[in-house]
C-alpha cells in the first residue's frame, strides 16, 4: 500500500463499517465549521470541504493513526536559510498580513516573541526552549485555542526560531480526525499543509461538538480514534532518543462566545490531556487573536517547567496553574472575563 507509505498505522485491522459511520459523523460537523470561517472571516475565510474518499485522502482511514512528514521539494531540497524565509513568509500571512514584505515584518515581531527574557539577565524563552530539545526532552506550546489556526502558527514561529530543519521531523502536532475532511487556502487538504513542516497525530478531542454529534459515544469508533491516536503520541513521548516539540490545545475547541454575564469560557481539560503535557519537561502558554481587520495578537506567557515526584503529581500541578494562565492571556488579548469550566473562578 505505497500511498500510505509516509503514514503510521495502527495494529488494529482496519473497519471500514466503523470508517464509514465515523465520516457520517463527522459530514455535518465539517459543513458547521467551513460555515462557521466564512461567518468569522467574509472573503478571508479558508476552510472548504473534503469528499469522504479514503483512497485519495488516506488520512480518513480510521486505521491511520499518524501522518508523519511527507516530501517537499522546499523543505528537503532548498537552503536552510530559504526554506526559514519561505518559513516565514507562511507564518505572516497567516498572522494576517496581505503582502510579502508585511508578511516578512509580521511573521519577525512574532518569532521575536520567542526571544524575550521573563527577567532581565534570564534565558529567553527560545534559549530554554533549545536547552532543553538538545538534552533530550520534550517541550510543549500549550495553546488557548481563541484562535484556530494558534497551534499551527506557534509551532511554525517555533520552527523558525529555532532556524534548524532539524527540528521540523521533531515536531507532532494532534489534531482532531474532523480536519481530514477539510481544505484550507483555495482547496488543498489542510493535512497536506500540516505534513510539509511537522508530524501530526490523529484524534477525536473530548468535546461538546464531539459528543453532540456521537463521537464519543463509549463503543464508537470515534473513541477508538481516540485511544489509538493517544497510545500512539503516548508511545512518541515516552521516547528521549531525541528531544521533540508538542504543539496542543487542550481543550480541543475554541474559546466560547460570551454568556448572558458577558463571560467567555474555556473548556474543561480532561485529565488524559493533563497526563500528555505531564510527559514534557516544560510547556510555554500561547494565546492568539485575530482582530476585526484580520490581523493577530498574540500573548506568550513564561516557559514553565513541569515539575512533580510521580506522572499524578505533574499532572495535578499543570491542572492547578495552566487554566489560569490561559484564562488571564484569552481575558487580557480579548478584553472579556473569562472563565474555566473547570473550576468557578474567573480570571482577574
Amino acid at each position: 500500500m505505497s500511498e500510505l507509505q509516509y503514514h503510521v498505522l495502527s495494529e488494529r485491522p482496519r473497519d471500514v463499517a466503523a470508517e464509514e459511520i465515523l465520516h457520517q459523523q463527522m459530514a455535518g460537523w465539517a459543513q458547521e465549521q467551513a460555515e462557521r470561517d466564512m461567518a468569522t472571516r467574509g472573503l478571508r475565510a479558508t476552510v472548504g470541504l473534503l469528499p469522504y474518499d479514503p483512497e485519495k485522502f488516506p488520512e480518513q482511514r480510521i486505521d491511520v493513526v499518524a501522518s508523519t512528514l511527507k516530501p517537499h521539494w522546499i523543505r528537503d531540497h532548498l537552503s536552510q536559510d530559504v526554506l526559514m524565509v519561505h518559513m516565514s513568509r507562511r507564518l505572516g500571512k497567516k498572522l494576517g498580513a496581505t503582502s510579502l514584505l508585511g508578511s516578512m515584518l509580521l511573521a519577525s515581531r512574532f518569532v521575536g516573541s520567542f526571544h524575550e527574557q521573563s527577567l532581565p539577565g534570564s534565558p529567553t524563552k527560545l534559549e530554554q526552549i533549545r536547552q532543553l530539545l538538545e538534552r533530550g526532552k520534550h517541550v510543549g506550546l500549550v495553546c488557548s485555542h481563541l484562535d484556530g489556526d494558534d497551534v499551527a502558527v506557534a509551532l511554525g514561529g517555533l520552527q523558525i526560531a529555532l532556524g534548524d530543519r532539524a527540528f521540523l521531523g521533531r515536531s507532532f502536532i494532534p489534531v482532531n480526525k474532523l480536519h481530514t475532511r477539510e481544505s484550507r487556502d483555495g482547496g488543498d487538504p489542510a493535512t497536506a499543509q500540516m505534513t510539509s513542516f511537522t508530524n501530526v497525530t490523529w484524534t477525536i478531542p473530548q468535546t461538546a461538538n464531539a459528543e453532540r454529534y456521537g463521537l464519543l459515544d463509549p463503543e464508537g469508533p470515534g473513541m477508538v480514534v481516540m485511544a489509538e491516536g493517544l497510545r500512539y503520541l503516548n508511545s512518541v513521548l515516552r521516547n528521549h532518543d531525541v528531544g521533540r516539540i508538542l504543539s496542543i490545545a487542550p481543550t480541543g475547541t475554541g474559546v466560547s462566545q460570551p454568556d448572558e454575564q458577558g463571560v467567555q469560557h474555556i473548556q474543561e481539560i480532561s485529565g488524559a490531556t493533563f497526563g500528555v503535557i505531564a510527559k514534557l519537561s516544560a510547556y510555554l502558554p500561547v494565546s492568539i487573536h485575530h482582530d476585526e481587520g484580520g490581523r493577530r495578537r498574540w500573548i506568550f506567557g513564561d516557559v514553565v517547567p513541569v515539575e512533580g515526584k510521580s506522572a499524578k503529581e505533574k499532572a495535578r500541578n499543570i491542572q492547578g496553574a495552566l487554566p489560569d494562565q490561559l484564562c488571564a492571556q484569552v481575558q487580557k488579548l480579548t478584553g472579556r472575563p473569562t472563565a474555566y469550566d473547570g473550576h468557578p473562578t474567573v480570571s482577574s
